[in-house]
């Protein structure tokens, strides 16, 4: 979450001075004067500025013991979001991943997002439960930390991200429990448009 230099908080604030880009779980974006920053609840910025408090409507955030309440703007859904594009917002962990849910044939499942992964990839433990066959796949090694694993291509019929949805993604499915997360690669994200800055990654799809 981005906030204001002491001087500008200090002043009245104009409705284009801040801007709430996104909010998450124990964290927020804020664009202001065209700067971003994410702040995680609880934590204060160089600022001075603490995020008080944060849900999917609003952020509340206090400096010199004074409170604002931050919410989504209507102006920055105007300019950035047309009806037919479809955004997801996600960000930066604690740990300096990208986690995020993933909607796999109708099931929820955490992954990573990794850039660095050629395709989706799962645990057959996970895979089963989200009744994933591998029967008619093509059988072929992956390679991991405890080196190289029995593991099967296939083609999942539907794979979405928030409102990003895409049909007949192939994904590689991995014996064992190994990744304990999934992980969201380049078969998925080289179908969407990727920006990252300041611990937030935003998908952009017109599909």
């Amino acid at each position: 979450m981005l906030f204001l230099p002491a001087c500008l908080l200090q002043a009245e604030l104009a409705p284009d001075d801040i801007v709430v880009l996104g909010l998450f779980e124990d964290a927020a974006m804020l664009s202001i004067e065209g700067k971003q920053q994410l702040l995680k609840k609880d934590k204060r910025n160089d600022a001075g500025v603490t995020l008080v408090e944060v849900n999917s409507h609003e952020a509340v955030v206090e400096f010199n013991g004074r409170k604002m309440t931050l919410s989504l703007s209507n102006r920055i859904s105007a300019r950035f979001i047309e009806a037919k594009v479809k955004i997801v917002s996600i960000a930066l962990n604690d740990n300096q991943q990208y986690i995020t849910t993933a909607v796999i044939n109708g099931v929820p499942v955490e992954v990573l997002v990794d850039t660095g992964a050629t395709m989706i990839a799962i645990n057959s433990e996970t895979a089963k439960n989200l009744g994933i066959s591998t029967t008619d796949g093509e059988k072929v090694e992956a390679a991991t930390a405890s080196g190289m694993v029995p593991s099967t291509l296939v083609v999942i019929k539907e794979v979405s991200v928030g409102d990003i949805r895409l049909n007949n993604v192939k994904a590689l499915i991995i014996e064992g429990s190994f990744p304990k997360k999934g992980l969201l690669g380049m078969m998925f994200l080289q179908q969407v448009e990727i920006t990252e800055s300041a611990g937030l990654m935003v998908l952009k799809s017109s599909l």
